[in-house]
């Protein structure tokens, strides 16, 4: 019996949990219902692991559920974690608390020390890797897992593994009709959710929110509704825009402002949200936030829609493999080096030998490799794609999903539906780099003309600051090219994501710009003073 053993917990601020008590179990679930409808088909008095793996295996959608039996709990995270589940064990009488919000568990538990290793990754990467959160024993499921409770015991099972493997042996063409017809499949149950609603689609001069929305037009689903945001005159709002245009959509353009983002930082607003949507792992995005944010105080944000967005078809579709794994002879040594450079570089003061140390220690344990490994090239950039996938996708861009869900909106990503990611996870390597496949599908598809003969140019710095660009050459011929990226990383505060830095004064960014990566920098920093932990010292 594992009564008083095991003690679940759900907060319904944001995204809506829904509970419902059968005789012999109980259900507590949020997102999509195929799940929950497939498992009440087949239910039974009594589940078991293999039972729930086999249901598991055709659910597409995002969910998260907990099962509660007489004597059994299950806590299932979807294939791409969209919706996060956190537990913890109690180091003595081995309880355990399962819940949807790791600040319940973190006070229930009165968990209080910092995992010195989290938050190293918190400040060089901006989201902790692995099981682990900030804290000492507070614990995440990974993506396309299920924790299984039984009497005093507990186990992790995964049933979904993103190891990307060159299955077809097919031509190029061929491969892009496959891809083109599942994505037609996935958008159909995309307009379908939506149920007559109006579709919310940030819109910028990338391909995937511009597929996406020709996807939505040629489906004759019209009632779509685009907005951009940034600076006034900048590229990616024009390109967004002549889209729209193009396909007869409305659209929306939302002046970012230093004045709004000084005031929102500053905050309840911000405090609650971060609060809601770090999960004590991953720093939150900002981006959508501020402007839905600054339309909702206009009472312009209507909360009866669906919002759809790109995330994230340039990484699934391999736009991600560096380089360096695609050249001959690679080792595990290249492996963890292209991981570090792109994904623990928030600061570079922190990349001592030590702390680059500690995080390969981790990486090697995230993904079960042995440093002295003679591993394949396939394998090694395999490798490197589940740990994106597992990692900084599933826990960090995945989780700008909260953006949504604190507003209470709902809402869909098309390019993580399982039949997208497991197409992707089966294209040859060469195919994937660069993203070859992906682009051959979309100059063969070219709807509206929107692919063959549309490659907008965006630039950093909008209106009158593409000053900067002739000043940068000039800086280039006569100081060389260190001099020339000093000078463009001193005028990133001026630059498109300006507001993302409103909230420092430019004293206080200059202070630090040659050591910052980006914004997130200084948001990592941010937040972690906020949770107590000194930054100089870690």
């Amino acid at each position: 019996m594992i009564e008083n053993k095991i003690k679940i917990i759900i907060s319904n601020s944001g995204h809506e949990w829904t509970y419902r008590d059968y005789k012999d179990f109980q259900i507590w679930s949020a997102g999509d219902s195929e799940f929950t409808r497939i498992l009440l088909e087949k239910k039974s008095k009594n589940f078991d692991v293999n039972k729930i793996k086999d249901i598991l295996k055709n659910i597409n959608k995002n969910f998260s559920c907990i099962i509660k039996t007489k004597d059994d709990v299950y806590a299932i995270v979807d294939h791409c974690r969209s919706i996060p589940i956190f537990y913890s064990i109690d180091e003595f009488s081995k309880d355990i608390i399962i819940s949807n919000s790791a600040k319940i568990i973190k006070q229930q538990a009165n968990l209080n020390d910092i995992d010195k290793v989290s938050a190293l990754e918190i400040a060089m990467a901006g989201y902790v890797t692995g099981y682990e959160t900030l804290y000492k024993n507070l614990f995440q499921l990974k993506a396309g897992e299920f924790l299984f409770c039984y009497e005093n015991n507990h186990t992790k099972y995964k049933y979904y593994d993103y190891l990307p493997e060159n299955i077809f042996n097919c031509s190029e063409s061929e491969m892009s009709k496959k891809f083109g017809a599942i994505l037609d499949k996935v958008i159909i149950d995309t307009i379908e959710k939506a149920n007559g609603r109006k579709i919310w689609l940030p819109l910028s001069a990338g391909l995937d929110s511009r597929l996406l929305l020709c996807k939505f037009i040629e489906h004759k689903y019209k009632n779509v509704f685009t907005f951009s945001y940034g600076p006034n005159n900048n590229d990616e709002a024009k390109a967004a825009s002549l889209i729209a245009k193009i396909l007869g959509v409305a659209w929306l353009f939302v002046c970012s402002t230093r004045g709004y983002m000084k005031s929102f930082f500053v905050s309840r607003e911000r405090e609650s949200y971060w609060d809601y949507s770090d999960n004590l792992c991953s720093i939150p995005t900002f981006q959508d936030y501020l402007v839905l944010s600054k339309l909702n105080h206009k009472k312009k944000l209507p909360q009866n829609i669906l919002m759809v967005n790109g995330q994230t078809g340039d990484f699934i579709s391999g736009g991600h493999i560096p380089k360096q794994l695609m050249q001959e002879n690679v080792t595990i040594d290249d492996l963890l080096e292209s991981i570090i450079s792109k994904h623990y570089s928030l600061w570079d003061t922190l990349k001592t030998s030590g702390n680059i140390t500690i995080i390969k220690q981790k990486i090697l344990k995230v993904l079960d490799l042995r440093a002295d490994g003679g591993y394949s090239q396939n394998e090694l950039i395999a490798a490197y794609e589940k740990w994106e996938y597992q990692e900084r996708q599933s826990k960090y861009v995945v989780n700008g999903q909260r953006n949504y869900e604190f507003l209470g909106l709902d809402w869909s990503l098309p390019f993580w539906d399982k039949r997208i990611v497991q197409f992707w996870k089966r294209v040859p390597f060469e195919y994937k780099f660069k993203q070859r496949l992906y682009k051959y599908f979309l100059y063969q598809y070219d709807f509206r003309k929107l692919f063959s003969n549309k490659d907008y140019i965006v630039w950093q710095w909008p209106g009158f600051m593409k000053i900067i660009l002739p000043i940068c050459r000039v800086i280039r011929l006569t100081l060389g090219y260190k001099a020339r990226d000093n000078f463009i990383k001193a005028m990133l505060y001026f630059g498109m994501y300006r507001d993302l830095y409103a909230h420092l004064t430019y004293k206080e960014f200059f202070k630090y710009y040659r050591d910052a990566r980006n914004p997130v920098s200084f948001f990592s920093k941010q937040w972690l003073v906020e949770k107590g932990v000194k930054f100089d010292s870690i």
